[in-house]
């Protein structure tokens, strides 16, 4: 009499094996959504600290640029006033070269609308700087605009305070920058 071995798997380790791979694909998924969570997480202070970043130097880069700040002017018929939430800064138009044209003047303007941030730029005739508006950032808390002299056409230094946030995943993540800008046009 012969006995033959039947090869294959006994159903206890067939559910030992099961058991095993199930724990695996838990821990993977685990894995998984908590590296996506902090991704996430990561990517909205990198918009938040980014886009208060990119206002504050586009506003430094224009006052440096600039010869006054202008009590108020009007781009395309919408008036902007220089004050705690809008600043309109006076530039030397340019030519193509990037030298200044006599007598001519470029207003650039930055303002807040709900979490927008937007710099205006009405150029002079003849200057290389382009017309049109810009959204700078879209997660503003806060701007507040100070200037070192109460007669605002006087003043020779700007300072901007921004605060940006966002809330991710129940997560409030913000940003804080605090600038000066002196006006080296005068």
């Amino acid at each position: 009499m012969k006995y033959s071995l039947k090869k294959g798997f006994t159903l206890v380790e067939i559910l030992i094996s099961t058991a095993v791979v199930i724990l695996i694909m838990l821990v993977l998924y685990n894995i998984y959504t908590g590296y996506d969570a902090v991704f996430v997480i990561q990517q909205a202070r990198v918009e938040v600290n980014g886009s208060a970043r990119e206002v504050v130097d586009e506003f430094k880069h224009t006052a440096l640029q600039a010869s006054q700040v202008v009590t108020s002017h009007a781009f395309s018929g919408e008036n902007y006033t220089s004050g705690s939430d809008e600043v309109v800064f006076r530039l030397p138009a340019i030519d193509g070269t990037g030298a200044a044209i006599a007598g001519r003047y470029d207003y650039i303007a930055f303002f807040a609308t709900s979490t927008s941030v937007y710099k205006v730029t009405e150029a002079g005739a003849g200057s290389a700087r382009g017309s049109g508006t810009r959204r700078l950032s879209d997660t503003l808390n806060t701007l507040v605009f100070t200037y070192n002299n109460v007669t605002l056409s006087s003043a020779t230094s700007t300072e901007i305070d921004i605060q940006t946030q966002k809330t991710v995943q129940g997560q409030l993540i913000q940003a804080h920058l605090h600038e000066s800008a002196r006006l080296r046009n005068i």
